[in-house]
């Protein structure tokens, strides 16, 4: 059960931004604890 219905949002919304699995930025939220940085790196990744 996920924790927390907006930041499952915001991480589906992140997956589907990127085209990241969601799993993997499921994983990256759970690592880092901030939706927020998850998001940052993706967008960082996405541009290089």
């Amino acid at each position: 059960m996920r924790t927390g219905f907006y930041e499952g949002l915001m991480g589906l919304a992140i997956s589907q931004a990127f085209d990241i699995p969601q799993d993997l930025v499921r994983k990256a939220s759970m690592l880092t604890g901030d939706i927020g940085e998850v998001a940052e790196i993706a967008m960082r990744a996405r541009a290089t």
